[in-house]
């Protein structure tokens, strides 16, 4: 009789011990279908070092440059800058990923009155951006919808940082009818400054004035961006470069009446 008894309760040990062992597997085998499927919808399996970098496209009459210098989805947490018209404004904000796209929520410091919010996606594939900027204030300017494409890197080729000799000249029947000279520097960043001088006639005084712009350049053709002149007509520029003395590396860039040189002209 204690016999009997004996082997029951081992049978119903081993029995206990069986079930446990099985609930055990059953769950470290969905466990590890939930980190498989975490890892294919984990915001940490898009790169996300192939996405910064400088972004251009239309931004209402001119042309936005947007550079995403820090993302990192861990922390959704997103940075860089923007350049409209030579005006440099820093971003941060929000960052997620959804269905393999960044939703970026970007704002300007806030501290001028041209300040506003960007609110994009970005696609990981096409590498293009959407979406809009809103002014801070809508009553200075109005709201501008984006659509930007990644620009090419930079090669050591199109950098001209330093200070470059600047001259505008018109000429019309064989008479100057308007110019201005000075100087312009460009910077790494994609920004320049120009310091413009010009006699006015009518006033008899000099007028000088410095201007912000930005600028980009592929192979040989510069195209410069300028904000707000009393002197410049337009607010872009494209110049081809021309080699004046292969020798001494003299050169200058020319067009719309505009010549950039690194020697005195």
């Amino acid at each position: 009789m204690h016999y009997k008894k004996l082997l029951i309760v081992i049978f119903l040990f081993v029995t206990i011990a069986c079930k446990q062992e099985n609930s055990k597997n059953t769950n470290t085998s969905a466990d590890a279908d939930t980190v498989v499927t975490n890892n294919k919808t984990a915001p940490a399996q898009i790169i996300t070092d192939s996405l910064t970098g400088k972004y251009r496209g239309e931004f209402g009459s001119t042309t936005i440059f947007l550079s995403l210098n820090y993302i990192n989805l861990d922390n959704s947490s997103a940075s860089g800058y923007n350049i409209v018209k030579g005006n440099k404004r820093n971003i941060k904000g929000k960052v997620e990923a959804k269905d393999g796209i960044l939703y970026f929520n970007l704002s300007e410091p806030g501290d001028d009155k041209h300040d506003g919010v960007f609110n994009f996606t970005l696609d990981p594939e096409t590498l293009v951006i959407e979406g809009t900027w809103t002014p801070n204030d809508e009553k200075i300017t109005s709201a501008k919808t984006l659509k930007l494409n990644k620009a090419k890197p930079t090669s050591p080729d199109d950098e001209i940082e330093g200070d470059w000799y600047f001259g505008y000249e018109v000429i019309e029947n064989n008479e100057r009818t308007d110019y201005c000279n000075g100087y312009i520097k460009f910077k790494k960043d994609g920004t320049c400054m120009l310091e413009l001088h010009k006699w006015d006639d009518t006033s008899d005084k000099e007028i000088n004035e410095v201007v912000k712009g930005s600028w980009e350049k592929q192979n040989n053709v510069l195209t410069l961006y300028t904000g707000k002149s009393k002197i410049l007509k337009k607010n872009k520029y494209t110049l081809k470069y021309t080699v004046e003395n292969e020798e001494f590396g003299f050169g200058y860039y020319y067009g719309d009446n505009i010549t950039i040189s690194n020697s005195f002209f």
